[in-house]
């Protein structure tokens, strides 16, 4: 078995996680960590963060799934 190492953001003082917006390229965020959105890589993920939160104030999460887990279809790139 493979695994995929992926990432999410979370803001730290407002405790949210970003999350893919209603239309493409869009980021929105959510209080549910089931809910946030995946980065297929760091740089992605910290980019992303900067863009769209106070640059000093989030976190970043690495893990591993699968590379078969379903949810890999709605992971940023």
């Amino acid at each position: 078995m493979t695994f995929k190492q992926c990432w999410v953001v979370q803001s730290i003082r407002r405790g949210l996680f970003l999350k893919p917006g209603r239309e493409p390229g869009d980021v929105d965020t959510t209080e549910l960590i089931a809910q946030a959105g995946w980065f297929d890589s760091e740089r992605a993920a910290l980019d992303t963060a900067v863009d769209h939160l106070d640059p000093h104030d989030f976190l970043l999460f690495s893990f591993w799934v699968p590379s078969n887990d379903i949810r890999l279809e709605r992971m940023y790139e």
